[in-house]
């Protein structure tokens, strides 16, 4: 059995803590031209210009902004590209450098289930419960995007995403120890790691 590759953009914010449960990604305070969170360290973790932002509530539809300055390590000025974005505490959000990847290795052996969903509030994903540790079981979830005007992907894109990955899994269980089946999204979806949940 193989491996399943998946190449995603470089995530440059904080992952939730899988040990304490926290989510260090969250607004601390409204604004519709900074994001704010008193928790974070974006000069640290080496936010730049030009960095996507994904954001997404659980109540409203997810929106795509870009770093237009760091202003300090809580504090990071957006530029909209197109209609109005308001960050509201709570909101959760990913940064993003769509110019730099990483590989994803996913092993299918660990895979309990797989489901996806296209929601526009929670977003677009796909979500996998994984049998890590003899006593411990993770959920991971992959999100994908389309462009900034409406960035949850469509039911069909939401099934061809959902087809291929099932397609590059079946690869993967029926292939040699050493291969590596690499999944690649459907044209215009873009996708990120957001986090275990």
């Amino acid at each position: 059995m193989g491996l399943v590759k998946v190449k995603l953009p470089k995530n440059v914010s904080a992952f939730k803590n899988i040990a304490s449960g926290t989510k260090p990604n969250l607004v601390t305070t409204q604004s519709t031209t900074k994001l704010i969170n008193s928790a974070a360290t974006f000069a640290t973790e080496g936010v730049l210009p030009g960095d996507l932002i994904y954001k997404f509530d659980g109540s409203g539809a997810c929106k795509i902004v870009y770093v237009q300055t760091v202003d300090s390590e809580t504090e990071i000025t957006f530029v909209v590209p197109s209609s109005t974005v308001t960050f509201a505490v709570d909101d959760e959000y990913y940064i993003l450098r769509l110019s730099e990847t990483v590989d994803f290795y996913l092993d299918p052996s660990k895979i309990v289930y797989m489901d996806y969903s296209n929601s526009s509030a929670t977003g677009s994903y796909l979500r996998f419960k994984m049998n890590l540790m003899a006593t411990d079981e993770n959920e991971l979830r992959i999100n994908y995007f389309r462009g900034e005007a409406s960035p949850s992907a469509t039911s069909t894109q939401s099934q061809d995403m959902v087809d291929g990955m099932i397609d590059a899994i079946e690869k993967a269980i029926n292939s040699s120890y050493t291969s590596v089946i690499e999944f690649n999204p459907i044209s215009d979806v873009r996708m990120l790691f957001s986090s275990t949940v």
